[in-house]
C-alpha cells in the first residue's frame, strides 16, 4: 500500500499531544478504605512517569476546598486540595500541562456560581504561586455542562426531557458565568485560557453545542472542548434514533473544526472506546460481546480514533481515565468506575491491552508536531506524519485482520529511525513492562517500509 504525505496541515497550530484524566482521587479517604496504599500510589505514579502524558485533566472540588465558597475559607489542608496537589506533582515532573476542572458543586442557586468561580480563580492563583504549579493552562467550568446548563431546543426537549431543561440553570447562565471567568483570568495575571462547550451528550446534542459555543466566544481566548465516547462501528446507530446518529470520529473532528475555525483550539478533552451497554461506570460490550476495554485489539481501535481526530483537525486528545477508580461518595453507589487504562487494586491494577498503544503514542505524538495530511489510506490502514522538535514521526493503524505493508515516499528520502511496534495483548501478564513494544531500526532511504501486523499500530520516529 502507497501512502503519500501532502503539504497540506491538518492544523495550523502546533499539536498539544496526548494525555489522560489524572484525578487526586487515587490518594482520598474512600480509595483508602478499598485498600489503596503506598505501593499503589507508587505504581499509578511510575506508570504516569512512563507515559509521558503531555496534556492532563483534574477535577477539582470547590466547596471541599472553599467551605462556604469563601475565599477567605480556603484551606490548603483540605485533603481535596493536598490530594490534587501531590498529583499535580506528579504530572509537573511528567512535563504535562493541566486543564483544571472546577467539577462542582453546580446544584446550587446562580447567585453562587460566581462566588465558585471566584473560589476556583484563588485555587490556581496559589497553586501557581505558593505551590509552584505553574503547568496548569486551562480552566474548564464545569464538566459537560449540557447536563446543568441545557440549551431549550426541541432536539434537548427529546433527548433530556422538558423538565430536566429547568432543574438548574440556563445555557445563558453559562455563557455568562464564562465570559466572567475570562475576565476573572485576566485580572488575576494567570497564564490560564478557557475551555468551553465540554460537552459529550450523543453526536446531536455536542453539534447543537458546540454551534453555540462557536457563536458565543468566537472572539473570545478560549479552547474548544468536546467529549466522544461514541463506538466507531456502523452496526452499534443501523436503524437507531436519529437523534443519536454519528458521523464518526474524524467527521466529527472535521466539522467542529470548521464551526470554530483555524485558529482556534480544539481539543478531545475525553475519550474511550465504548460499546453498545455503556455508561458511566461501565465501557459495554463490541460488535462480538467482548468488553470494550480488554479486547486484544483494542489498542488498535484507541489509535483509529486517535489518528482520526487528528486526521479531522484536532489539537490533542486526553483519555479516561488514568485507571479504574471509585469517584463517588461510596463504593456501592455506583462502585468503580471501569474506563482505566489498568484495572483497580481488587485486580492487580493489571494493565488493560489498550493501554500500551495508547501509552506508546503519547511518548511519541509529542507537542509541537505539526501534522501534513496522508493520502492513500482505507478503511482499516490510515496514518499521521509530522515533524517536531524531536524530529520526523509516521503514525500508521492497522484495524484489519491481516496485516498490511506500506510504503511512504517522500522528497529528499528519510533519515534512519525507528519503528515501535504495539500489537494486540492477547494474555495478561501482570508485571509486564509499560507500555510494551517493539522496537526496530529502520534504514529508510528513499521510501519508508513498514509492516503493520493486524490490529497493531506502528510508530516511526527519526533518530
Amino acid at each position: 500500500m502507497q501512502l503519500t504525505i501532502t503539504d497540506t496541515p491538518l492544523s495550523p497550530r502546533p499539536f498539544l499531544g496526548l494525555g489522560v484524566q489524572a484525578d487526586g482521587v487515587l490518594y482520598n479517604a474512600l480509595n483508602a478504605e478499598c485498600g489503596c496504599g503506598v505501593a499503589d500510589y507508587a505504581l499509578n505514579e511510575e506508570r504516569l512517569l512512563a507515559m509521558r502524558p503531555a496534556i492532563a485533566r483534574m477535577f477539582f472540588d470547590v466547596d471541599a476546598i472553599c467551605p462556604g465558597l469563601r475565599v477567605d475559607a480556603f484551606d490548603p489542608q483540605a485533603p481535596a486540595y493536598a490530594n490534587n496537589l501531590r498529583m499535580l506533582r506528579v504530572l509537573k515532573d511528567c512535563g504535562t500541562r493541566v486543564n483544571a476542572v472546577l467539577f462542582k458543586p453546580f446544584e446550587i442557586p446562580l447567585a453562587q456560581l460566581d462566588a465558585a468561580v471566584d473560589c476556583m480563580v484563588h485555587i490556581l492563583r496559589v497553586l501557581r504561586d505558593e505551590d509552584d504549579c505553574d503547568h496548569i493552562r486551562w480552566l474548564t467550568l464545569y464538566n459537560e455542562p449540557e447536563s446543568p446548563f441545557p440549551h431549550d431546543s426541541p432536539l434537548m426537549r427529546r433527548v433530556f426531557g422538558a423538565e430536566r431543561l429547568s432543574k438548574w440553570h440556563t445555557w445563558e447562565d453559562y455563557v455568562r458565568l464564562n465570559h466572567g471567568a475570562i475576565a476573572r483570568i485576566a485580572a488575576a495575571g494567570l497564564d490560564v485560557q478557557l475551555a468551553v462547550a465540554d460537552c459529550v451528550w450523543g453526536a446531536q446534542v455536542r453539534r447543537e453545542r458546540m454551534e453555540r459555543a462557536a457563536a458565543e466566544f468566537h472572539s473570545a481566548p478560549v479552547c474548544y472542548s468536546y467529549h466522544n465516547y461514541n463506538p466507531e462501528s456502523r452496526e452499534f446507530y443501523a436503524g437507531g434514533n436519529p437523534d443519536y446518529a454519528y458521523a464518526g470520529m474524524r467527521e466529527e473532528a472535521a466539522h467542529f473544526r470548521a464551526l470554530v475555525g483555524p485558529e482556534a483550539p480544539l481539543v478531545t478533552w475525553e475519550f474511550n472506546l465504548a460499546g453498545t451497554g455503556f455508561g458511566s461506570h461501565f465501557p459495554g460490550v463490541d460488535e462480538r460481546g467482548s468488553l470494550a476495554l480488554e479486547a486484544p485489539d483494542g489498542g488498535a481501535r484507541i489509535a483509529d480514533k486517535v489518528l482520526r481526530a487528528i486526521q479531522g483537525g484536532v489539537d490533542g486528545l486526553s483519555i479516561w481515565c488514568m485507571g479504574d477508580m471509585h469517584y463517588m461518595p461510596t463504593p456501592q453507589h455506583h462502585g468503580v468506575m471501569r474506563f482505566g487504562l489498568w484495572r483497580y487494586k481488587w485486580e492487580n491494577w493489571t494493565i488493560r491491552p489498550y493501554a500500551h498503544a495508547y501509552a506508546l503514542l503519547c511518548q511519541t505524538l509529542r507537542p509541537g508536531i505539526v501534522f501534513r495530511a496522508v493520502e492513500g489510506g482505507t478503511a482499516t490502514v490510515h496514518a499521521v506524519a509530522g515533524a517536531g522538535p524531536g524530529g520526523r514521526v509516521v503514525a500508521i493503524v492497522n484495524t484489519g485482520d491481516a496485516p498490511a505493508d506500506v510504503t511512504l515516499a517522500m522528497t529528499g528520502g528519510w533519515p534512519a529511525g525507528t519503528a515501535r511496534t504495539a500489537a494486540p495483548q492477547a494474555t495478561w501478564v501482570k508485571d509486564m513492562a509499560f507500555p510494551q513494544a517493539t522496537a526496530d531500526s529502520v534504514d529508510a532511504a528513499a521510501a519508508l517500509r513498514l509492516g503493520i501486523p493486524a490490529h497493531a499500530v506502528t510508530v516511526w520516529t527519526s533518530q
